[in-house]
């Protein structure tokens, strides 16, 4: 990160490579915080309208996140990456257009 900054002209201070580093935590740590309070929604609904096997599912993608964040931020301190790499990532659901079936296919 120093060598960035200095690579782009910029300042380079404690703070403010201080400042740069939590800001990138933030950002991930509030992901990890969402699917945090999702999973425990999630798991009052078990038996109600979700499956104990998407609690499960959705578990384990918590923990994928958590060992993936572990990673960009050991890139970002051996300089692998110079910055946190999804900072402009937007992720846009794709609507489907969902079929009923008939009554003939039904039966």
């Amino acid at each position: 990160m120093y060598q960035k900054l200095i690579e782009d002209d910029k300042t380079v201070s404690a703070k403010i490579i201080k400042d740069t580093l939590l800001k990138y935590q933030t950002n991930t740590s509030s992901l990890v915080k969402a699917f945090e309070q999702h999973n425990t929604l999630l798991k009052e609904r078990v038996g109600i309208d979700y499956s104990p096997s998407t609690y499960k599912r959705y578990e384990t993608t918590l923990d994928h996140i958590k060992n993936f964040k572990k990673v960009i931020f050991l890139a970002i301190k051996k300089e692998w990456l110079d910055k946190y790499p999804f900072v402009n990532f937007i992720v846009k659901p794709e609507e489907t257009k969902r079929v009923s079936l008939s009554q003939e296919e039904l039966d």
